[in-house]
């Protein structure tokens, strides 16, 4: 068996979607819309009829215009809340930079407050790390184990930055 290799699901201008088996990755590079969280939705409903129970691993790579308005802060509560119990963990990385990335993980770390999640959510800085505490999941997919599995999920991101600057940065 090669190495693990994140396979592209979706892709639109403000996400990019792929999963190695039961791990689905997201990565945000913008604004995010009502559009773009429902394909996401579609998605991990897709991979959990799929495999049953799924990990995810959500990567901001690009703020856009920083905390999303409260209609879409409803909405992805809600969407967390309606796939909880088919996720056997949820790791949210901020990689982007400066005080709007700060302002993000906060707000991150409130939305875990608010929301009684029946799985474990944490947010990180480094994406290596967030794989490694996915991987170390109680009952996690043994498919999830392989040392590759951290290279493959940041190769993904990488390919999935946008190939020109943000307007405004």
């Amino acid at each position: 068996m090669g190495a693990p290799v994140v396979l592209e699901l979706v892709a639109l201008p403000e996400v990019r979607c792929g999963h190695f088996g039961p791990l689905f990755v997201m990565v945000w590079r913008g604004n995010v819309t009502l559009e773009s969280l429902k394909a996401t939705n579609t998605v991990e409903a897709a991979l959990i009829k799929q495999y049953g129970k799924i990990t995810v691993i959500g990567v901001i790579t690009d703020l856009g215009n920083g905390v999303p308005s409260s209609e879409l802060r409803q909405a992805s509560a809600d969407a967390m809340k309606q796939f909880a119990a088919d996720v056997r963990g949820t790791a949210l990385v901020v990689t982007a930079e400066g005080a709007r990335a700060v302002l993000v993980r906060t707000f991150l770390a409130g939305l875990t407050l608010v929301i009684d999640f029946s799985s474990p959510f944490k947010i990180f800085k480094k994406l290596s790390d967030s794989v490694s505490w996915s991987q170390a999941l109680e009952a996690q997919e043994p498919s999830l184990a392989d040392t590759g599995l951290a290279q493959a999920v940041a190769e993904f991101v990488e390919r999935s930055r946008p190939s020109t600057p943000a307007v405004g940065r």
